[in-house]
Order: C-alpha cells, then sequence, then structure tokens
C-alpha cells in the first residue's frame, strides 16, 4: 500500500519541526509516528531492489557490531543505534513512491523556507550583521543550525526533483542562499552558492550548439561588467557581512579536529576516540561541531566509511548517465562539506534524508511522469 502524499508530508514536517526546535519529548513523538508508519507498511521491505537491501544489511551489520564492542559502551550509544535504524527504516518506507517522497520533500522545504523568511523579515535586519536575526530564533541553536538545515533540505530536494523530473530547483536555491547570507555564516553561505552554480551549470550544458555559447558570453560579459564596477563594495560586503574573509573552518573547529585525531590510538582509529580531555567536553558541551567526528566518535571507522562510500558506489556503479552522476555526486559532496562544521547528520533524525537519498540511488526502476499532476493524481 502507497503512503498518501498527506501523511508523508505530515512526517517530513513533524520531523522537521522536532530537529529544529530540539524539543525533547518531540522525539518520542516523532519516534512513535515512524514506528506507526514502518509497521502499517511492513510489506515495503519485500519490495526492496538489489542495491537496496544489499545497503540495509550491511548498514545494519555495522551499526549493531559497533554499537556492542564500543569502548564508551552506554545507553547514549543505544539511543544512537535506535535512531539510525529507525531513520533507516523510515527512509525504506517513505521512499517506495519516489514521486511522493518528492513532493514532501519539495512542500516541506517551501514551509521551512517560507517560515525562516518570515520570521527575518518580522526580525528586521536594521542592525545587521551586528545582530543576526535567525540567532535567537529557535533556543539553543545558533544562525548556522537554521541555514544548515536549509541546505540538507535544499540538497535533497534538488537530488529528488533532478532524479523523478531532471528539473533544476533555482527558486528554492536562492531562498537558501538569502537564508545563509542573513546568517551571517561562511559554510552556508559557500554551500548555497555550490548548489547555485551546480544548477547554473547543468542548465547550460543542456543547452545546444549556439545557444551555448551565446549563454556564455552574455553570463561572462555581464559578470564581468559588474565585477568591474563594484569590486570594492563586492569585497566590502562580503567583509562586514560575512565571515568568509576569517576562512573557511575557524579556529575552534580546527581545534576541535586536531585535538580528537591527536587523541586516537589504533583502537580509536577504528573504533572511535572518546571526548575526555578534550575541548569538545570541556569548551563546548560534548558538541565536536562536525558530523564525521561525531560519527567517529560513536560509531568508529566502519560506520564512516560506509556513510562517506555507499552513496559514491551507487551513483557511479548505475546504468547512468554520465553527466547525471556527476551532478549526484557534486550535490553529495556539497552536504559533505557543510556537514564537515555542522553535527546536523550521523546519527540524528535528519539521517532519513541521508538514506533516502542512498535508497533513491540504489533503484533500477522508476516510473516517468510527465508532471506533478500525475503524482497529486490530477492527471
Amino acid at each position: 500500500m502507497r503512503i498518501p502524499f498527506s501523511v508523508s508530508l505530515a512526517f517530513h514536517c513533524f520531523l522537521i519541526f522536532t530537529f529544529v526546535s530540539r524539543i525533547i519529548p518531540l522525539i518520542g513523538l516523532v519516534s512513535i509516528f515512524a514506528i506507526i508508519l514502518i509497521v502499517s507498511n511492513f510489506d515495503s521491505f519485500k519490495k526492496l531492489e538489489k542495491n537496496e537491501i544489499g545497503f540495509l544489511i550491511l548498514f545494519t551489520i555495522i551499526v549493531f557490531i559497533m554499537t556492542s564492542i564500543n569502548t564508551f559502551f552506554s545507553l547514549v550509544t543505544f539511543f544512537h543505534f535506535f535512531i539510525s535504524m529507525l531513520s533507516l527504516a523510515t527512509a525504506v518506507v517513505l521512499t517506495r513512491s519516489v514521486n511522493v517522497y518528492y513532493l514532501s520533500s519539495k512542500w516541506s522545504l517551501i514551509a521551512f523556507q517560507f517560515i525562516v523568511v518570515l520570521y527575518v523579515l518580522f526580525k528586521g535586519l536594521d542592525n545587521y550583521p551586528a545582530v543576526v536575526p535567525l540567532e535567537n530564533m529557535v533556543n539553543e541553536s545558533s544562525a548556522n543550525g537554521i541555514t544548515s538545515y536549509t541546505i540538507l533540505l535544499q540538497v535533497n530536494y534538488a537530488f529528488v526533483s533532478y532524479f523523478v523530473f531532471k528539473k533544476l530547483t533555482f527558486k528554492t536555491a536562492l531562498i537558501t542562499l538569502f537564508i545563509a547570507l542573513v546568517s551571517y555564516g561562511r559554510g552556508s553561505i559557500l554551500s548555497a552558492l555550490l548548489i547555485l552554480l551546480l544548477l547554473t551549470f547543468s542548465y547550460i550544458i543542456k543547452l545546444k550548439g549556439k545557444t551555448i555559447v551565446i549563454y556564455f558570453l552574455m553570463t561572462f560579459i555581464l559578470i564581468s561588467f559588474i565585477t568591474q564596477l563594484y569590486w570594492n563594495e563586492i569585497l566590502f560586503f562580503i567583509e562586514a557581512n560575512t565571515k568568509l574573509s576569517a576562512g573557511i573552518v575557524d579556529k575552534q573547529r580546527s581545534q576541535i579536529l586536531n585535538e580528537y585525531i591527536e587523541k586516537m590510538d589504533l583502537w580509536g582509529f577504528f573504533f572511535g576516540v572518546d571526548y575526555q580531555g578534550t575541548s569538545v567536553l570541556n569548551e563546548f558541551n560534548s558538541n565536536p561541531h562536525n558530523s564525521f567526528v561525531r560519527a567517529h566518535h560513536i560509531f568508529g571507522l566502519p560506520y564512516l566509511l560506509i556513510i562517506i562510500f555507499s552513496p559514491f558506489y551507487l551513483i557511479f556503479n548505475k546504468d547512468r548517465i554520465f553527466k547525471d552522476s556527476i551532478f549526484f555526486a557534486i550535490l553529495i559532496l556539497i552536504l559533505f562539506f557543510r556537514v564537515f562544521s555542522e553535527p546536523i547528520v550521523f546519527p540524528t533524525l535528519f539521517d532519513f534524508y541521508f538514506f533516502s537519498i542512498i535508497l533513491i540511488l540504489g533503484k533500477n526502476h522508476l516510473p516517468k511522469l510527465k508532471s506533478e499532476g500525475t503524482v497529486y493524481g490530477l492527471n
């Protein structure tokens, strides 16, 4: 039985609200919602394709083993094991209809962006960047957090939109860039710009013959003209309104990474390193500010390897048009770049989106649709 679009959208929105708001009781409620979806649609596991089954089995074995022998084995590790398996199982159920997943991803992203932009407009930008409007939008969450969630949701939507319809998501990508700019964060700004560049380049290569040359020339002339006229103003804006002038990675994050690596012995290399005696525990309240450090800390090297290499294996191990493979690979790299400085995945509730991308990449068969109306059931 296919899960209705309304139910799928409700889960996406509830998941986003739970993760962003950080209201602890909601984790239990969204988990119950996910369990109900899994149990009531358990036949979805019978419809898995070969690549999906392979990833599901391998990931489950790795996470189970690493949880069992982890040197800092505790109830917290059990919690992460539960979150990982629940996220994966929910992704299995909600990606049986990629078309419904596409619509849910689209409208949940738009709803999230609408709320964030509305909040920014309500707070105003009069004192920006001295006062960043998104900094206090959610208790105990920085502006970087809000923009990181937006980047992840944008990558997910850009991926599934191209996968299903070969559509490029310029409108939401521009809104994502706006949100990143008002967040005063370099990582999100660079990620949003990279997404826009990828979409623009993908659009250009779809053009034919002389149209490509004309488009390139017009774009080059326009950019050169604007840069020549406003170069000083552009530099001033970047220095005054973003953190890009200070570099891509700040000193605190570099310190965290260096301390983690320095503490690593042979056992820790394979099974993870604890935070004792590092600034993660002493200064940053157990927040490593890096999804990959967090992943290695909790589940060790095997988990980290399957997370990093699985998407690329599925992207390039399929009979896929090369330019499509490059598009998907760059999107994954942009996501990895963003989560390298924010611990929003591996493992968290938002792993649902990463697992969904993995499972969709593993599909061999996808119905061809002429329009979104077909997904809604209008055509």
